[in-house]
């Protein structure tokens, strides 16, 4: 709560990671850490406490739900600042609802059979609602309200495809990739199976094609055969008449 409120007093709006959001059962106060500076001094940091990243849908309810109380505690001290005046509780609940709705976390992509075949990571979520509350922030400064910057936030299309739809896009195909590879396939995504299949095909198709040109080669060698034993017949024929001829002369 504090550093919401030394926020607002210096307009310096950060959006925190959910793991520095903390209740006051978490807060212990801060720590002291041992750094070296820039000039190679040894320096004592403060460094407040951390909590794991929501790891499901309930604990991310909760850590919004923090966020959101310290913007309305903070409203509820500073009055007079326009640009918290439409500050709510339902403001938070609407925006935790959009991340986990259809848009973000429901956002699944569907093959030709209609089964789900890509979904966005819980990491891809989490990372997404950083930023859009990073650029709720910038347009707190341009003169919005927050319920104003977190809308304008969600609804803007460079936060959205750079920060969710591009990385979930990417992964997808990554996924899809390495898919490829643990079955066996290599560049192109052509399964071990496939290729087997290719091979088969192939050889099949070279032995048809050896056995048309055997056989095309033994009917011409049979045709051969046959005109050779025609012309040995006729050959025979020629010295039986010469013979017969011959003992004819050779009796008379």
């Amino acid at each position: 709560m504090e550093k919401r409120l030394e926020q607002i007093e210096k307009s310096d709006f950060k959006a925190e990671s959910l793991a520095d959001v903390l209740s006051l059962d978490e807060d212990e106060g801060e720590s002291l850490r041992a750094v070296f500076s820039a000039t190679g001094q040894i320096e004592a940091v403060r460094v407040g406490k951390r909590v794991p990243l929501p790891s499901t849908t309930e604990e991310l309810r909760s850590r919004m739900s923090l966020w959101g109380t310290s913007w309305v505690m903070a409203a509820t001290l500073h009055t007079h600042r326009s640009y918290l005046k439409d500050v709510t509780p339902q403001l938070f609940d609407r925006y935790v609802g959009y991340l986990l709705g259809k848009f973000v976390l429901g956002l699944v992509t569907c093959g030709p059979p209609g089964s789900p075949v890509s979904a966005p990571s819980w990491q891809a979520v989490l990372n997404y609602d950083h930023e859009v509350r990073k650029a709720a922030m910038k347009f707190l400064l341009t003169g919005s309200t927050l319920s104003e910057a977190l809308q304008r936030a969600m609804d803007d299309p460079v936060v959205r495809e750079r920060s969710f739809t591009t990385p979930l896009a990417l992964a997808h195909l990554k996924r899809g990739r390495d898919e490829g590879v643990a079955s066996g396939g290599g560049e192109g995504g052509v399964s071990k199976r496939q290729k087997t299949k290719l091979k088969a095909e192939a050889k099949k198709g070279e032995r048809d094609q050896s056995q048309k040109t055997g056989g095309a080669q033994g009917s011409q060698g049979g045709q051969a055969g046959q005109k050779g034993m025609e012309k040995e017949k006729v050959r025979r024929a020629l010295r039986e008449t010469g013979t017969a001829q011959q003992r004819h002369r050779r009796a008379t």
